[in-house]
């Protein structure tokens, strides 16, 4: 896949585009649904497929300080997009002078002018441009006008209930991964830079990668996870801290990860962590050595965990499970 930052950047597309529009936070699968069908229509069609996307979230400039935690980083975004078949991703710098086009500027200098466009795809609660004027109706009626299609994406619902981004992170803020993992349509993700740490991990005998993510990242409640870090290309099993870290008085919130048998500088990668299991909850121990113990049992649950899940678990350092 290949992906452009930028307006400016983008050259106009000689083929045909199908064009699929949305901010994605989560790629959960109401948004992946989209995707799909814009993936799809392109292969039937001979065109080419676009998503169309937004950074920073909309909402952090339309109501900085007050919009909620995202669920997915830009890069974390990239890579769960790239994974459905897209051909071409557009990252629009979302500004306040953006946010003053209006829908029909828009589909005439982005969606016509820039990507050639034969179909759009959203979800049926789409808006777009200036004061929102923009909805699904108004790309029906400007398609109808300019050659281009337009599908409407219905909502998806998991237990009777439409899934959403703010569903979803409430789900997390609970502690409730599988809940999560079923509406995402994949584990819950991290994805952030490897940082230096206080040491702590190594004074009870295991090495943790602390993780540093993008400010208002949405993460799991306090708590021991089991999970995957993908570094390389490869994943490996690791026991993640969501918190602080109460048997050394640290009141400061982090996530670390200790990779299961492995044990090189990783200072400064970025690598995503996917998060299957809550193991329990945190726990002031009374001494290091009890701290030790209990990871040990972490570590040890962390492996039946992922056995059982995936039968390719094999070796822990090795496997390449999406």
């Amino acid at each position: 896949m290949k992906t452009i930052f930028g307006l400016k950047k983008l050259k106009p597309q000689k083929k045909k585009s199908i064009v699929a529009i949305g901010v994605f936070d989560g790629v959960h699968q109401g948004h992946q649904r989209i995707i799909k069908t814009a993936v799809d229509d392109a292969k039937k069609l001979n065109a080419q497929s676009v998503v169309v996307t937004f950074k920073p979230h909309p909402l952090g400039v339309l109501m900085p300080g007050k919009y909620p935690p995202i669920l997915t980083s830009l890069d974390l975004k990239i890579r769960l997009i790239e994974r459905l078949g897209v051909d071409l991703m557009l990252v629009i710098n979302f500004t306040r002078e953006f946010a003053h086009m209006s829908a029909q500027c828009f589909i005439d200098e982005v969606l016509i002018k820039k990507l050639n466009v034969l179909e759009v795809v959203v979800g049926e609660g789409f808006r777009f441009g200036k004061n929102e004027v923009g909805d699904v109706n108004f790309l029906l009626n400007s398609g109808r006008k300019s050659g281009f299609k337009v599908k409407s994406v219905p909502l998806v619902l998991v237990d009777k209930k439409v899934i959403s981004s703010t569903r979803i992170r409430n789900l997390l803020r609970n502690g409730k991964i599988d809940e999560a993992g079923r509406i995402l349509g994949h584990y819950p993700k991290l994805m952030g830079k490897v940082i230096q740490g206080c040491g702590r991990g190594r004074d009870v005998g295991f090495c943790t990668a602390n993780i540093e993510t993008e400010d208002k990242a949405s993460v799991p409640c306090e708590g021991v996870y089991a999970g995957f870090v993908r570094l390389n290309d490869k994943k490996r099993a690791c026991v993640v801290n969501v918190g602080t870290c109460p048997t050394f008085n640290i009141k400061e919130p982090r996530i670390e990860a200790h990779i299961i048998d492995f044990n090189e500088d990783i200072y400064g990668n970025k690598i995503e962590i996917e998060i299957i299991k809550n193991l329990r909850g945190q726990k002031k121990f009374k001494d290091k050595k009890a701290l030790s113990d209990q990871i040990n049992e972490d570590i040890k649950e962390t492996k039946k965990i992922l056995c059982a899940k995936f039968t390719e678990f094999s070796k822990y350092d090795t496997i390449n499970r999406l």
